[in-house]
Formats: C-alpha cells, structure tokens, sequence
C-alpha cells in the first residue's frame, strides 16, 4: 500500500503512530522479500519472517512509547527554543525604545503596585483577617438587640453551646485586661491575653517554646502561670533560652513562665493591641468585654449555625439575664472592621486606577505598533504567518507585564511599609498588612490579565496591518483613522474614571473640611487627659479609689501653669459609658423615645463643665448630688423628651426589663450644650446624661482632665506625679484633647488623602494619554497640515483645529465620568458628612480642573503643529 502521501502530513507535525507502522511494514516486507528471493513460497516466507520477528504487537507497543516520549521532548524543545527566541527579540526592541520602555514600566509598575497593596491591606483586614486554621470557618458569637447594642454571650449560653451545638466543631472564649509589669526596670503597662488551655490548639499554632496552660491550672491561686509574647521575649528577656522558669510579676503578682507564644497567635478582635502575655481565662476574670468565638463544622452555612443557637438560647431561657430580648449572630472577624467600609473604598479606586494604566499602556502599544507596521509587514511578506507575529508581539506584552509585576512588587512593598508607618492610631488594623504569598500570586495575576488584556489588543490591531498594503506609502490613512479611533476612546474612558475618581476626592475633601470646622461646644486649647487605671487588688474599696484621685487632683492643680483640674469617668471626643434602659419621664414613656435604647452617660463632678468649658442652661451640680438624684443632660436629650419646653426641673428614670423595683426619679438640674462623645463625624446631637460621681461606688478607671496656660507641657509632671503616689503602677497616658478630637476623624482624613492620591496618578496618567493621542494625531497629520499652511491657513487656525479635537474628546471623556459619578458617589455616601453625593462644587471643580489639565496636555503638540514647515511636510515620504 502506497503510504507516499504522508510525507505531506508531516509538514504539520509528526505522525509518531504512523510512522512506526511505516517502518514496522518496512521491516516486515523487507524480510519477506529476502525469504522469497532464497527460494520460498510467498506463505512460507510471511510464516518465517513473522517467527524470526516475533510479535509485533508488543514491539510496536514499545516503539509508540519510545516514539512519543522523544517527539514529546522534541516538541517541547521546540516550544522552549521559541519562546527563548521571542523572549530574546522581546528585550533587544523594547532595549531599543528606552524612553518608551521606561513609561510604560512606570505606568505599570503604579498600577500594579498600588493595586497589590491596597489587595494586602484588604486582605490582611477584611478577607484573611485571622492566620487561624480553617480560617474561613471561624466566626464571631455575638447578641444583638433591637436597639443595636451587640454584647458578648454569657457563661451559661457558652456552657449550653459547648454541650449541645453541632454545628460547631469547637468554641473558645477570650478577654483582655492591661496589667502593670513590675521588677524589669520602670513599671510598664502590658496587655495580657486571657484565654482557655485549647486556645492555641483552636488558632493552629505551635508554642515556640515550652507549653501552653494545663486544665487545672485554670482555677488554681497556689501556682500562676503565664506564657509570654515573642515581641516581649526578645524586648524584655533578650529572647534567652532560658526565660523558661522565670517569674514575671503582673499587678504585683508573681506568674511563673511556662512558655513562649510566636507572635501570630494574636486575638480575633482586630483593634487589640499586640498581646505580650497570655494568662488562663479563669471565671472571676471574664467580664462583659470578653468575647467568643467558634469554627464551624465544615459544610455549617452560618444561618443554620445561628438559627440552632438560638434554638438552644430559647429551650435553655438564656437571654434573660440582660434585660431585652437578644437574637444571636454569627459575623466573619473581618465584617467587623471599623475600616471596612474604607478600604473597600480604597479597594474600588485602586482598580478604577489600575483601569487607567492598562489603557494607558494600551495607548503605548498602538503608538509603537504604528511606528512597527512597515516592520511587522515585512516579516509577513518573507514568510511569517499572522499567528507567529501575533505570538511574537503577545510575548513582547507578556515580557512588558512581566518586567511591571516586578516593579509593582518593589512599590507594593513600599507602600504597605508606607500605610502601615502613616496609618493613624485609629487604624492599628493596617499593621497587619503584609506583602504575603496571597498578595504576589495577587499581583501575578493582575499582571498577567493585564498583559493579556492590552497585549491582545495591540496584537490584532498590528496583524491587521501586517500585509503588503502597509509597505505603500500611502495605504496609511484608513488605518490611521482606525487607529486613532481606538485611541480616542481609551482616552475617553481615562478622562471619564478619572473624573469618577476625582469627584470622590472631592466630595471626601469638602467632608473633611466640614468635618474640621465643626465647634465641640467646648475649649479644647490647653486641655489635656489623664487617664488613670487603678489596680483592683489595689485599691479594692471604693474610698481608697476616691481617696488617690483626690490626691492626684490636688497635686496636679499646684503643678505650675496648671489653671484648672476635674475628674470624670471620660473626656470628648469620648463618652464615659453606656446604659441600656428605656427612659420615662413623668408624663410616661416620650413618644420618640420609647423602647430599649442605649443611653451613653458620663460620671463627672461639679467643676467638670467650668474645667472643660462647656456652656450650662440651669445650674451645676448641688452639695449633695447624689442623695438628690441630680443629674444634667445634653441639649439633645431635652429636644427629644421635651421638645420645645425646658428641661431644667423635669425629672425622668431608667427602667430595664430585669430591674426588681423601679428606678429612682431623677431631676435634670442643667442642660449643657452637645459636645463630641463618639468623634467629631457622630451626631453631637444625640441624647447624653451627666451623672454626679458617687465615692461610694468610683471606678477602678477615670479621666483626670488638667486645663494650663500657654506653653506649658504638663505631661512629663503629670505622669511623675502618679508613680510618685504609687510606684507600682505604670507612668499613665496623657494625651492633649486637641488631638484626641483630630484623631477622632482619622479614618476620615487617612481615606481622603489615599483616594486623593489614587485620582492624581490617574488625571496624570490620562493628561499622559491624552498627550500621546493629540501627538499621533498631529504627526499623521503632518502633510495635510502643511498643505493648509502652504494654503493659507494661519497657525492659529491650525492650533484650534488641534485645541478642538483634545478639548472634544476631554468633554466626552468628562461627560461620562461625571453621569457615572451620580451613581458611583452612592457607594460613599455613609462616609460623607454634611455633604451629598451630587455636590455642585464637586463636580464643578472636576470639571474645571480636568479640563484645565487636557488643555495643558495638548499644548506641546499644538506647538509643534503650528511650527510645521509646509516645503519640509510635502516632500514625498
């Protein structure tokens, strides 16, 4: 059988199964041939060539395996030598545009560096928040009333979860609680982890040394014990070996040292501090603050999870020892983020951003593709198919894309390193930012579907032009208009993201600016606070609390340039404490009022209003303000129970669903003007109540509020003045009310300048894109524009022709953006304040300043426009 016509199949690869059939046949033939010749009939020589051969099933079985593994290794010799190749030509082109190269690496390398670290900011905070085991599975346990309080369940509910929920593969409990370390140099404040023996185990972390608590050294008062923090080990003890052992005293209490906990066994709760000691979470020790949390069983969505828990909760009767009525919720760690909201923010315009620089990029690739066709279509003339030269621009792209992950790399690092050293302390969430495995597959990917997305583009545009036309000299002109096309409406959506972008900046900058005019109703100048947490083992009774805050008032007042001192339980920005209880007054329950609320109060004395500067309708608080119930309120809440009449003299009281007997009646004696006590960006507005502070039942924590004259620092006084009255408690933080009431804003202000800078590097990179269209144009343009002047056209003509087609396409551009803008503003809206989402000034200033920009942007080409010599410009090409 005549197999001659394979020959040609060849030609498209090898044909390994053929091919060993072919010359299995060969042999085969050859042999009978031969048998024939030394005189046998043509049967007896098939029957003797088949035994001398033997069979051939198995060695063609075995000739197919050899054959394909070496065409295999030929093939994929073959992929890799022209890959190498293209990779090779890749570099010496982009080697030999340098200036080109070298901004659409910078392009890339901001898009996908600022996109990388903002997706580790996002990650680190609200998807990946926990390095937990089986992470995704873990939630936090909460109670949530009506009123929108959310408290942490009780003891019995997590002793009723433990036994009976099946939904839950394990459930931990944990607090915190500051203690003052002792005998390591000057007495220090530390943070201290309480939490259960199975803690660890539960977080999937391994003791770097020594052992975690045992179960019945939980309860035990004869031996504590204690496991400290790797920053601590290396800080304090040098990261010694032989720290195990040890005593650590806390709170004036000895803690043998049993282990060493690495730094990423950290709490769940994201705003906690770094924990420098882990000590057992033993019952008298929990408080409301502390917190639970569970992993559920693997397939266990979180609303079956919540609804047997509830389930539990209303067989076991167990919401009944705090007042109303609680619904439990299951909440991802992350979903509790005080930034989520902002980086989700930040996370949308890092895109919008990354949008721009690939059409950007994109930009740069059709002005290089155009100055490439007479080269791209010689390649074709001398043989090269339309998929090689496709293959050969999409490795350059890739090359291009590759050459940005790593720059992107280098400036994402940076910029993590950058949000975490500038992040306010409001955001300590950022601190856990890292560039980890996560972020770099994530930056792989952004690059990779980048290189792809602009590399494509270009790729056809160019194998388009690869034919004989592109060599005459005057078959540009329908591909030109092609391309200027394209171009245009990658500025045009350049203009209009940046315009999105730049609207949000805005909008955010009018709302820090508000937000920064506000008046707290009261003199924060000079004012600063103290505040004071006193050991309970210390000071246990509440007179021997009373007593050192007396002290320290007094002393504190003969500072020198201290003009005033007062104490309370808090100072704004901040409120003292809450109340959860509905309020009646003596006409009944106040019609907008009515319910369970949460009451936010604050415990001051008299000269609390006078120190602070807060203005009172009525009087201060009498001799006697405790035995008269006297209590004075904010403005806000004589609006809202007795609106329109004066509060002075009216009385009203606290009742709770569990109270035993009814709350006494007390009587507002003073309505003082609305101060801060939630930050500048809550209501002022919303109901609060002053109590008188009781020396009777003081807290172990209070504010101690110094007010001085100009240019004096009280600080370094004030915290020697308290260690001198106790050296065993560590020096306390003072802070200046000023600050406290920027730093109430933070978030706010951290979040303008991030989306402020997002919209700058893309109005930059759009004036960019803008540039490189109008110079493409004028230089395709060239002899046309030197034919007018030669006609008669003026320069001037000429440069609007040329003002026109930019300012066209930049009111497009903005046209759109600031329609989509009306939507994408909705998105920010809870993030604004006093400012809505179609600002007029906002977008008027968008307006302006964009097209202020593309008008600059153009005026180079427009120069150079003017300046063409028309004798020069007709010359043939």
């Amino acid at each position: 059988m005549n197999r001659s016509w394979r020959r040609y199949a060849r030609f498209w690869g090898a044909r390994v199964d053929a091919d060993v059939d072919d010359e299995l046949a060969f042999h085969f033939e050859m042999r009978v041939r031969d048998y024939m010749a030394r005189g046998m009939s043509e049967h007896d020589a098939r029957e003797t060539a088949l035994n001398r051969l033997g069979n051939l099933g198995s060695a063609r079985e075995a000739c197919l395996t050899i054959g394909h593994r070496r065409q295999r290794r030929v093939t994929r010799t073959q992929i890799l030598d022209a890959l190498a190749q293209d990779v090779r030509y890749a570099l010496r082109t982009l080697a030999k545009q340098k200036a080109w190269t070298v901004v659409a690496l910078l392009t890339m390398s901001l898009g996908i560096g600022a996109s990388t670290a903002v997706f580790s900011a996002v990650d680190g905070v609200i998807l990946n928040p926990l390095s937990y085991r089986n992470a995704n599975r873990v939630v936090s346990i909460w109670r949530d009333a009506a009123s929108g309080i959310m408290v942490t369940p009780s003891d019995a509910m997590f002793a009723a979860w433990t036994m009976r929920a099946r939904s839950l593969e394990s459930i931990e409990r944990y607090g915190t609680k500051p203690m003052t370390l002792t005998g390591r140099g000057e007495a220090a404040t530390v943070n201290a982890g309480l939490v259960r023996p199975s803690f660890a185990e539960f977080a999937g972390v391994h003791i770097i040394a020594g052992r975690m608590f045992a179960p019945d050294e939980m309860f035990s008062n004869n031996r504590r014990v204690a496991v400290i923090g790797e920053p601590m080990w290396r800080e304090r003890f040098g990261g010694s070996a032989n720290v195990i052992g040890q005593t650590l005293t806390l709170d004036d209490k000895p803690y043998t040292i049993i282990g060493i906990a690495p730094a990423n066994l950290r709490l769940p709760a994201l705003d906690a501090p770094t924990t420098d000691a882990w000590l057992p979470l033993v019952k008298d020790s929990v408080n409301p603050f502390s917190f639970t949390i569970a992993r559920l069983k693997r397939g266990v969505s979180v609303a079956a999870a919540e609804k047997e828990l509830n389930a539990i909760d209303d067989q076991e009767h167990l919401s009944g020892d705090f007042g109303p009525k609680f619904v439990i919720r299951l909440v991802h760690p992350g979903d509790l983020s005080t930034t989520r909201t902002a980086l989700l923010l930040l996370a949308g315009a890092v895109a919008l951003l990354l949008l721009v620089a690939c059409a950007n990029v994109a930009h740069l690739l059709l002005a290089r593709g155009a100055t490439r066709e007479r080269e791209l279509a010689i390649r074709a003339a001398l043989g090269a198919g339309r998929w090689r030269l496709a293959r050969q621009l999409l490795t350059e792209s890739t090359v291009l894309a590759a050459a940005g992950c790593l720059g992107g790399v280098a400036i994402a690092y940076a910029g993590v390193r950058a949000l975490a050293v500038a992040r306010p302390d409001s955001l300590s969430e950022l601190s856990y930012a890292q560039l980890d495995a996560r972020a770099l597959w994530a930056a792989i990917a952004m690059s990779a579907l980048a290189g792809m997305a602009f590399g494509c583009a270009a790729a056809l545009h160019a194998i388009r032009r690869a034919s004989h036309d592109a060599l005459r000299a005057s078959a540009s002109g329908t591909a030109a208009a092609r391309t200027q096309t394209l171009r245009s409406l990658l500025v045009v959506s350049e203009m209009a993201v940046s315009a999105v972008l730049l609207v949000g900046a805005a909008l955010l900058v009018r709302s820090v600016t508000k937000l920064e005019q506000i008046d707290p109703h009261f003199d924060a100048r000079n004012l600063y606070a103290m505040t004071l947490t006193l050991p309970h083992d210390h000071y246990s009774a509440s007179s021997d609390r009373y007593n050192f805050v007396q002290r320290v008032m007094q002393s504190a007042a003969a500072l020198p340039g201290v003009t005033a001192v007062t104490v309370s339980s808090g100072t704004p920005p901040h409120l003292g404490g809450v109340f959860l209880a509905e309020v009646r007054t003596e006409d009944g329950v106040a019609a907008s009022g009515a319910g369970e609320v949460v009451q936010p109060l604050n415990f001051v004395v008299a000269s609390y209003f006078q120190t602070l500067g807060i203005r009172l309708t009525g009087s201060t608080f009498g001799a006697s303000p405790i035995e008269q119930h006297e209590v004075i309120v904010n403005r806000g809440f004589a609006s809202k129970y007795w609106p329109g009449q004066s509060a002075v003299g009216r009385r009203f009281r606290f009742t709770s669903a569990n109270d035993k007997q009814p709350a006494d009646w007390m009587t507002v004696v003073g309505v003082a003007d609305d101060v801060p006590t939630n930050g500048l960006a809550a209501d002022l507005s919303s109901p609060f109540v002053y109590r008188p502070i009781d020396p009777k039942h003081m807290n172990t924590r209070v504010v101690v509020s110094v007010r001085t004259k100009d240019g004096v620092d009280p600080v370094p006084s004030l915290r020697r003045l308290v260690t001198s009255f106790d050296s065993r408690m560590a020096p306390p933080p003072v802070q200046t009310v000023e600050s406290d009431l920027a730093r109430s804003i933070s978030i706010q202000r951290f979040t303008m300048t991030l989306l402020a800078a997002f919209a700058s590097l893309a109005v930059v990179l759009s004036a960019v894109g803008l540039y490189g269209v109008i110079s493409y144009i004028v230089t395709q343009r060239t002899r046309e524009i030197g034919i007018r002047i030669a006609l008669g056209a003026t320069p001037r003509l000429v440069a609007r022709a040329i003002g026109t087609r930019a300012l066209v396409l930049s009111v497009a551009g903005l046209a759109i953006g600031l329609t989509a803008s009306v939507w994408a503003t909705r998105l920010i809206q809870g993030q604004l304040y006093e400012i809505r989402g179609t600002d007029a000034a906002a977008y008027l200033v968008t307006g302006l300043l964009l097209l202020g920009i593309s008008l600059a942007a153009c005026a180079v080409p427009m120069r150079r426009a003017m300046r063409v010599d028309p004798v020069i410009a007709m010359r043939g090409d």
